[in-house]
C-alpha cells in the first residue's frame, strides 16, 4: 500500500533517542499508515515522532506500553487499531509527549474508544462510540464541581461527552465515585458500581438518567444530593451508610 509503514517484529520495538535515529526518518513525511505485524508488544520512543501526515495505525496485538514521544509532532487526528479489548488499552503504559492519542479514534476488540483520561490518582476512564463509560484502577475517584456557577474544566474530564453517556461501569477496586462524577449524565440508565465503593460523594448523580442502582453491600457513605433529581423511583440503603 503506497505510503504505508510496514513493521514485522514479535517482541517490544526499539526505542529512539530522537526522531532523527529512526530508520525511516527519510521518509517519515510521505508516511500516511503504519502497520504493526505479528505481535508487537511496545511502541518504541520516538517511534513516529515528526511523521505529520500520520493518520491511521493498525495492530493485531494488545501492545501493553507506548514510549516516550512515540507520536510526538503528528499533527493529525488519527484512527487507531488496537488488538486488545477497552480495558486493556486502559492499562497501557503511555509515555509522555502523545497527546494527540487523546484527540484519535481507538478501535478495540469491543468497541471503539472516542475519549478517555485519568478520574483518580490511579484511575482511568474510557467512553465508547455506542455510549459505555468504563472506569478501571483503584482507589477513590477525583471530586468534581456541579452547576452554573463553575466552568467546565472544574467538571468531570468526560463532561462534553455526558449526553453520550448511557451505560457507566466502575470496576472492581475503585474505591468512591467523586463529586458531581456523574452529574447531569440524562442519558446514562444503567449503572454498575463494584463492592469495593464505600463512598458516594456528594452530586454523584445529581440530574443522572439511573433508574435503578444496586448499591454496594459494603457502602458507608451518601453524600448530600448524591442522587438528587435523578430517575430513581426506589433504592435499597445498605446497613451501615450514614448520609
Amino acid at each position: 500500500i503506497n505510503n504505508t509503514l510496514t513493521i514485522y517484529t514479535d517482541n517490544a520495538m526499539q526505542d529512539f533517542e530522537s526522531a532523527e535515529d529512526q530508520p525511516w526518518s527519510e521518509y517519515r513525511d510521505q508516511i500516511v499508515q503504519v502497520i504493526l505485524k505479528e505481535d508487537v508488544t511496545r511502541i518504541g520512543a520516538y517511534a513516529f515522532a515528526g511523521c505529520e501526515g500520520l493518520v491511521g495505525l493498525e495492530a493485531n496485538s494488545a501492545y501493553t506500553s507506548i514510549g516516550d514521544s512515540a507520536f510526538e509532532g503528528c499533527q493529525k487526528w488519527m484512527s487507531i487499531g488496537y488488538g486488545g479489548t477497552v480495558k486493556e488499552w486502559l492499562n497501557v503504559d503511555v509515555g509522555a509527549n502523545n497527546e494527540i492519542l487523546h484527540e484519535s479514534e481507538i478501535s478495540c476488540t469491543d468497541g471503539t474508544i472516542i475519549d478517555y483520561g485519568t478520574g483518580g490518582d490511579d484511575i482511568k476512564w474510557a467512553l465508547t462510540s455506542i455510549g459505555n463509560f468504563v472506569a478501571v484502577g483503584s482507589g477513590d475517584m477525583y471530586n468534581y464541581k456541579y452547576g452554573t456557577i463553575y466552568s467546565d474544566d472544574q467538571k468531570a474530564p468526560w463532561y462534553a461527552n455526558r449526553k453520550n453517556i448511557k451505560k457507566v461501569t466502575l470496576e472492581e477496586g475503585i474505591t468512591s465515585v467523586g463529586e458531581a462524577a456523574f452529574a447531569e449524565c440524562g442519558n446514562a440508565k444503567t449503572v454498575k458500581l463494584p463492592e469495593s465503593v464505600s463512598v458516594i460523594e456528594e452530586n454523584a448523580f445529581v440530574q443522572c438518567g439511573v433508574s435503578k442502582i444496586n448499591l454496594p453491600s459494603g457502602l458507608t457513605k451518601i453524600g448530600r444530593a448524591a442522587f438528587n433529581r435523578a430517575d430513581i423511583s426506589s433504592i435499597e440503603i445498605p446497613a451501615g451508610v450514614t448520609c
